[in-house]
């Protein structure tokens, strides 16, 4: 839902505006993440849930001494740390009014992860979908309003807990850490709760806590709310380590990557080389995990950096997995660093893996993992990749960043956490990749084309480890998304595990080439270089491909022509409604939730529940909210600067709960009055409306982008007209009338804390 006023107005972006009674938020769960499970392969697999890495941590990282400084943890193993339980942290969100947060925590010191913090210039607390909070040992000023990743004081600077708003006393000192349970309350306009949490609350993702500075003027007034990261994954002393570690197939990984898989860790006796018997006890990724999903029968290749052969490249995966082959990157509770002889075929050559398998001598330096299919297919070098190049030397025109950066989101209520995966990532996954002839439709005849990607039956299933795609217990339902979000396609889960166990799975296709298999090419976007309009790879970077006649049932009548894809959403079988009316999403607490309507417009303080405004909402005979009540139902299509999507929210149209509330509707007209929004920890909301535009549903319409706009500002259509500049929204208007709404639940689910 887009303002052609403002439109015209604003260039950085098209206003969204729908208020939500509460915000659903995806955390990365824990859960029993760090229990072991056994694997088909007899290795017990256990998941870390954090890891300690960058430069100043490590030091030298060419040395076992430096390598086995980058450590991962399971959550049993940090519990077994040195940490806190049951502390108490404080912390102010807001300045107006005044609001406070009250925690009691459980967790593990930073300091028993890398040690006194103090000693680094630079610690990065990052989170998940990337989201660092950094703390600089030499900053020398301190941004009271907006303490983020720029501005955060000193590791040296003490931390307090402070009890009440006093801003002079602190109570007690805490440390930082990284919690996995805690609970909280609040306390405003200088009073504390009438009661602080007595007990935590286990959690399904990690938290950072770090206390209050005692600074002259700031103290319990500390502003800290940003510094509390959620869903922390991974702590960085200094700067990242990039190296590449491993190459598997198209995928490459750095050691931090590797610690973050599943691993096992194992006993191993061998005869080296000198006689006797030799026993390693050994922590690794096992092929069971690093090749899930690709088929048993595979054959594998090995390499090591000193370049001498390998003895057991040329298994199977079968082979390997049976065996309890895994590559190490701990031995004997030390890193895994080794160096070339100089009598080596590459006297240069180093690694970080040894790899172990059972009545085997280890191979140490193994850097590069190539698997064979049996269709004999190398998919490491295809040209049908952007990050080949489609098999050009350079990186014009496919492997670039606006391509390779692109992402495809997998989420839903279907799955445990909302994950995106870039292009780059997915073209490296040559275990699920797929090459095959499929049809579609164009001009009124089915053309046939050859067609190469990632099955996505594997995208669900076995991307897992590193990425964190989990299917829940209740995933019945895939929905394929366009670049708008609007749906394309939709199958079961069982129409998708019936597809893959045939030649033509479903696949998100990232090139194409004619039935021959000659003039290929990756997708691009429209009227890009490298497009090939006959061939047909143009409309975005990954495509829908998929066979009819192999699925029973397909129901997408609609979908002919292969398209553009962006999401996954993965859906329960039913949804609940939009109502918080049944469980679990039933409760006092949400139906008691108050909204209050007020200005001198208004001339009084009128409130109103979530259960009031849910009762105003009737339904006509389709089962959609009667328009010409209270309610409202429909598809609004949101954009900021980079993102365009589609969500289906129901709500009480404003403008009705305005005139409802006392509003003269003889103000339809005012376009000076403005109508604004607060949240309930004071934060107020940047988008405001004139009455008259909130009055008229005209003054909001549905935009698609159009697949020509770059996202820049100034760009002009092919005629050289300026389409998106000062004067000038972007985008494709499709139609208006759109009302804005107080939404209480959106895409079937009710809005949730």
């Amino acid at each position: 839902m887009q303002s052609e006023g403002l439109c015209k107005r604003i260039t950085a972006r098209a206003l969204v505006f729908v208020l939500s009674v509460a915000l659903v938020f995806t955390m990365m769960p824990l859960g029993n993440r760090s229990i072991s499970h056994a694997t088909e392969s007899g290795l017990t697999v256990q998941t870390p849930v954090l890891v300690a890495t960058g430069t100043d941590l490590v030091g030298n990282y060419k040395s076992v001494e430096g390598v086995s400084k980058e450590k991962s943890w399971t959550l049993d193993e940090l519990k077994d740390l040195d940490g806190v339980r049951g502390e108490m942290y404080s912390g102010k969100k807001q300045k107006t009014p005044f609001t406070k947060t009250y925690n009691i925590v459980d967790g593990v010191k930073a300091s028993s992860l890398i040690g006194d913090l103090s000693q680094y210039t630079d610690v990065a607390f990052l989170a998940s979908d990337g989201y660092a909070v950094s703390f600089k040992s030499n900053a020398e000023t301190y941004d009271y309003e907006n303490p983020g990743t720029e501005n955060v004081a000193g590791l040296a600077s003490n931390r307090y807990y402070y009890d009440g708003f006093d801003t002079a006393n602190p109570t007690k000192e805490v440390p930082v850490v990284i919690s996995w349970a805690y609970a909280s309350t609040e306390g405003s306009n200088q009073q504390p709760p009438d009661s602080k949490p007595t007990a935590v609350a286990n959690q399904n993702y990690l938290r950072l806590f770090c206390g209050q500075l005692a600074a002259p003027g700031l103290g319990s007034e500390d502003k800290n709310g940003q510094l509390f990261n959620n869903k922390m994954q991974s702590v960085v002393a200094g700067e990242s380590i990039e190296e590449v570690v491993l190459t598997v197939g198209s995928q490459q990984f750095t050691r931090a990557d590797l610690l973050m898989m599943p691993f096992a860790e194992r006993t191993y006796s061998y005869q080296p080389s000198g006689g006797g018997t030799a026993t390693d006890t050994v922590r690794g990724v096992p092929f069971s995990v690093l090749l899930d999903g690709v088929d048993e029968n595979s054959v594998v290749s090995l390499e090591a950096a000193d370049n001498y052969e390998v003895g057991a490249s040329g298994k199977t995966v079968k082979e390997l997995i049976d065996g309890n082959y895994m590559l190490g990157y701990e031995v004997n509770g030390s890193g895994v660093y080794a160096k070339a002889r100089s009598s080596a075929p590459n006297p240069d050559g180093y690694g970080f893996l040894t790899l172990y398998g059972d009545n085997e001598k280890p191979a140490k330096m193994i850097n590069k993992v190539t698997v064979t299919s049996g269709s004999g297919i190398d998919f490491s070098t295809s040209p049908y990749k952007h990050i080949t190049n489609g098999g050009q030397e350079g990186s014009s025109p496919y492997n670039i960043d606006a391509i390779t950066g692109a992402t495809l989101t997998v989420e839903g209520p279907g799955v445990k956490n909302s994950v995106p995966v870039s292009v780059r990532d997915l073209e490296g996954r040559d275990q699920g990749a797929v090459r095959a002839t499929y049809a579609d439709k164009r001009e009124g005849s089915n053309i046939n084309r050859m067609y190469e990607g990632i099955d996505l039956h594997y995208i669900l299933n076995n991307m897992k480890g590193s990425n964190g795609i989990e299917l829940t217990d209740r995933a019945k339902r895939v929905m394929i998304k366009n670049r708008n979000r609007r749906t394309i396609a939709e199958f079961t889960i069982d129409q998708v595990e019936e597809a893959h166990n045939t030649d033509t799975p479903i696949i998100v296709a990232y090139g194409t080439s004619l039935a021959d298999g000659t003039n290929v090419r990756p997708f691009v976007f429209d009227n890009a270089a490298g497009a090939d309009s006959a061939l047909g790879n143009e409309d975005g970077c990954i495509t829908l491909v998929y066979n009819k006649s192999a699925i029973t049932g397909d129901a997408n009548s609609d979908y002919t022509t292969f398209g553009n894809m962006a999401y996954i959403y993965v859906a329960e079988e039913e949804t609940p409604g939009y109502k918080h009316d049944k469980a679990p999403y039933q409760s006092p607490d949400i139906s008691n939730y108050v909204i209050t309507v007020t200005g001198d417009k208004i001339g009084r303080e009128v409130n109103y529940t979530v259960g009031q405004l849910e009762n105003m909402v009737t339904y006509g005979d389709n089962g959609k909210p009667d328009n010409n009540g209270m309610g409202y139902r429909d598809e609004y299509s949101l954009a900021n600067s980079n993102y365009w999507y589609v969500n289906e929210y129901e709500g009480v149209q404003l403008w009705k709960l305005l005139l409802k509330s006392g509003l003269n509707p003889g103000l339809a007209d005012d376009d000076q009055t403005l109508v604004s929004s607060t949240a309930t920890d004071g934060y107020p909301a940047t988008d405001k409306f004139t009455i008259k535009q909130v009055a008229d549903p005209n003054s909001f319409g549905f935009y698609e982008k159009n697949p020509a706009d770059p996202n820049t500002a100034g760009w002009s259509d092919e005629n050289n007209e300026v389409m998106r500049d000062a004067d000038h929204p972007k985008g494709d208007l499709i139609r208006k009338g759109y009302p804005v709404l107080i939404a209480y639940g959106v895409n079937g689910y009710p809005y949730v804390e």
